[in-house]
């Protein structure tokens, strides 16, 4: 199977900590490189703040979901 698409979410790591502080904490992710389509199991990907330079007032968590289709013969 060869990945189509690989979707990233940030979010905060624990759901019962998911309370809006105001701050933007706004975040941009990258797929750096896959190796799944060549049967292995990682994804590199890069994390980017976009609101801030300094400082993470939280622990951040990435979803990650990979959607792959198989050829049919």
């Amino acid at each position: 199977m060869r990945p189509q698409f690989v979707f990233l979410q940030a979010r905060q790591q624990y759901p019962q900590a998911n309370n809006d502080y105001g701050f933007n904490d706004e975040f941009a992710l990258q797929v750096v490189k896959s190796d799944i389509e060549n049967g292995g199991n990682s994804v590199t990907f890069k994390v980017k703040r976009l609101d801030s330079t300094v400082g993470w007032g939280q622990n951040l968590q990435v979803d990650i979901l990979i959607v792959a289709f198989q050829q049919l013969q």
